[in-house]
């Protein structure tokens, strides 16, 4: 006996020995809509599942394991910065201004009869004795500066760093006005005159 190769038409590769030529016997026609076929059992009623029991991590939000992680707390940095920066910019610029105004006190002093007289001083108008004695504050000033300065610096870093941010920024204006102190020392030098 000759099989028919697997996939033709009427072939029964699984039984063999089975006739190709008898046909298959199909169900008769499909019922209409809406009814049930006889010769399948009816299907039992649909009944609801009951509803799951909520349960209390649901109601009550997300318990604390799976909580998002706290940012760390920040520590408040302290002012000292700041405040060490303002004092030094405010003790260099009252030091500095003191100076400034001795200064035009006694360049005034050893001026005075030429300018009295409206006569321009010239380069030797000032004798070597008396610029020695205009060295002691001129040098004060130029280290009371660099004094200053540092103190600007500290303000400049204070502020930036936010270690006493508002004594910083004050550092910051009183050092950068302090150097016209020159011209209300002048001011004030020549008015006492």
């Amino acid at each position: 006996m000759t099989q028919s190769p697997y996939g033709t038409p009427g072939s029964d590769p699984s039984s063999p020995g089975t006739n190709p030529s008898s046909t298959p016997q199909y169900p008769s026609a499909p019922p209409a809509w809406g009814e049930t076929p006889s010769q399948y059992p009816p299907a039992p009623a649909y009944t609801p599942q009951a509803a799951y029991p909520a349960t209390a991590s649901y109601a009550s939000g997300p318990t604390t394991g799976y909580s998002a992680p706290m940012p760390p707390t920040k520590q408040p940095k302290s002012a000292m910065m700041g405040i060490i920066g303002l004092v030094v910019v405010v003790v260099a610029a009252v030091i500095f201004f003191v100076l400034s105004v001795r200064l035009y006190t006694q360049l005034l002093e050893m001026l005075g009869p030429e300018l009295a007289a409206g006569q321009v001083p010239s380069a030797g108008a000032l004798s070597q004795q008396q610029i020695e004695q205009l060295s002691g504050p001129g040098a004060g000033m130029l280290g009371i500066t660099v004094v200053g300065i540092v103190g600007l610096v500290l303000s400049i870093i204070a502020t930036a760093q936010n270690k006493g941010r508002v004594f910083g920024i004050i550092g910051i204006v009183v050092g950068v006005i302090a150097p016209f102190s020159l011209f209300f020392a002048a001011g004030f030098a020549a008015a006492g005159m």
